[in-house]
C-alpha cells in the first residue's frame, strides 16, 4: 500500500518532467512554416482586394439604380477602378454617365468594357449587354446630332 501511494504521488511528477523535454528546432522547417504563413497572408490580401473592388462596384451600382447620391456613386466606382480595372467596373461607370446624361463618356466606358471582355468566353452574356448599351448610346448620339443640324 505504501508503494502504491508513493507511486500515485510520484507518477505525475515523472510525467511532467519528461513531457517538457527540450526540442531542437529545425531552421528549414521554421523557414518553410514562415513561407507558408506569408503565402496564406498574400492569398487573404488578394481575396480581400478582390472583394473590396466588388464591394465598391456593387455600392455604386445600387446608388445609380436608385438614382441617389450619384456623386458618391462616381467616387465609389473610381475607388473600385483604382483597385481593379475590369469590364464590370467600366460598365457601371458607363451606367453612371448614362444616368447623368454624359453620353460621350458613357459610350467610351462601354467601349473599354467591350474591349476587356471580347475575348473572354465566360463573359459572353455581359458582352451582349454591353454591345446593346453601346449601340443604344450611339443611336442617341446620332439622333442628337441630327436634331442639332
Amino acid at each position: 500500500m505504501k508503494y502504491r501511494v508513493a507511486l500515485l504521488l510520484l507518477l505525475p511528477l515523472f510525467v511532467s518532467l519528461f513531457s517538457f523535454s527540450p526540442v531542437k528546432s529545425n531552421p528549414t522547417l521554421s523557414a518553410e512554416n514562415d513561407k507558408t504563413k506569408q503565402d496564406r497572408t498574400r492569398k487573404k490580401d488578394k481575396l480581400s482586394e478582390e472583394s473590396d473592388w466588388l464591394y465598391y462596384a456593387e455600392s455604386a451600382k445600387e446608388r445609380i439604380i436608385n438614382n441617389e447620391n450619384l456623386q458618391d456613386a462616381l467616387e465609389l466606382i473610381d475607388q473600385s477602378l483604382d483597385l481593379q480595372v475590369n469590364s464590370t467596373n467600366l460598365e457601371i461607370k458607363g451606367d453612371y454617365y448614362t444616368k447623368v446624361g454624359d453620353l460621350n463618356n458613357a459610350f467610351e466606358q462601354y467601349q473599354k468594357a467591350i474591349e476587356l471582355c471580347v475575348f473572354d468566353i465566360k463573359k459572353k452574356h455581359q458582352l451582349k449587354s454591353l454591345q446593346t448599351k453601346a449601340i443604344g448610346i450611339r443611336q442617341l448620339l446620332a439622333s442628337k446630332k441630327n436634331v442639332e443640324k
